[in-house]
């Protein structure tokens, strides 16, 4: 990919730093929506990694190209499917970054209801 990209100097390096702030950044929103209950995390999560997967094969391989109906080369996993340069790269990577974090804060958020729920039942059966 470093190659097929064109990727230079310390670019693969601000690649890992904007999915790092991606990261960062999608924590919180995703927080907010499973903590407000307007969506349930049976949705927002499959949404999540739905979007996720969208990314991945923005970054992916001539495979993926070949499965989305765009013209093959013949080198099934050599050259990237969509990104032609480092910029589009770490766009893409962002908003993976994003959408990403959603398990994270999701799981914590959702295993807290949880045992807070499991909490509840379990003091009134002792009262």
């Amino acid at each position: 990919m470093k190659d097929d990209v064109g990727f230079t100097g310390n670019q693969f390096t601000l690649v890992n730093s904007c999915f790092t702030a991606g990261y960062i950044v999608g924590q919180w929103p995703s927080a907010i929506i499973l903590a407000s209950g307007r969506i349930s995390p049976r949705f927002w999560f499959p949404f999540c990694v739905a979007a996720w997967g969208f990314c991945t094969l923005g970054t992916g391989c001539e495979f993926c190209r070949c499965l989305m109906g765009i013209q093959c080369s013949g080198e099934m996993f050599l050259t990237p499917a969509v990104v032609t340069n480092p910029h589009q790269v770490m766009a893409i990577r962002f908003v993976q970054a994003i959408f990403e974090a959603s398990t994270f804060s999701g799981s914590h958020v959702s295993e807290t209801t949880t045992r807070v729920i499991v909490g509840l039942h379990a003091h009134e059966r002792l009262t």
